[in-house]
């Protein structure tokens, strides 16, 4: 398990971010009626908009939600998972200033584990159930943080998975 959680893994983030987005934006065109070359601006720039958008793709997001949750809970510890919400989206797409279907984080779950041992379990649990597509282990760069950041993906979306520990 300790193998699991010193293994790297090279960024495939915005690959997988570039396939949840155009797989959205076609669900939001044919959707909503609208052309697809005007889906990411309107999304950024009529709230009206993307709150329709975001409740139209919302049961995809669930669906994929769903399957992350399955494969990741269960490892011990306290697990939390959420699908953001539309109002939380709006923000944080306009802080970063691209559209929520370019959003790496539309699906969010951790684990917080007693140890470290543990810790290592549940990465090479989540290493063998969920496709990598970036790992960022806190505990090695040495900052203080407690924890192991990973970019999954669950089909067509990308889940951003914590697994951390209650001690430093």
């Amino acid at each position: 398990d300790f193998a699991a959680f010193m293994k790297t893994f090279p960024s495939k983030i915005p690959k997988q971010v570039a396939v949840q987005a155009r797989y959205l934006e076609g669900l939001i065109a044919t959707r909503m009626e609208v052309p697809a070359s005007s889906v990411r601006r309107r999304l950024l720039t009529d709230q009206n908009f993307m709150m329709s958008a975001f409740a139209h793709v919302s049961p995809e997001i669930a669906i994929a939600y769903r399957g992350a949750v399955t494969k990741l809970k269960g490892g011990g510890g306290t697990f939390t998972a959420r699908q953001k919400v539309a109002k939380s989206a709006w923000g944080k797409q306009g802080r970063k200033g691209k559209p929520f279907i370019e959003l790496d984080d539309l699906i969010g779950c951790r684990s917080v584990l007693s140890t470290i041992a543990d810790m290592a379990g549940a990465c090479a649990s989540t290493q063998q159930k969920m496709a990598v597509l970036e790992k960022d282990n806190k505990y090695l760069e040495g900052i203080r943080y407690n924890g192991v950041h990973y970019g999954l993906g669950e089909g067509k979306f990308c889940v951003e998975y914590q697994v951390k520990t209650d001690i430093n």
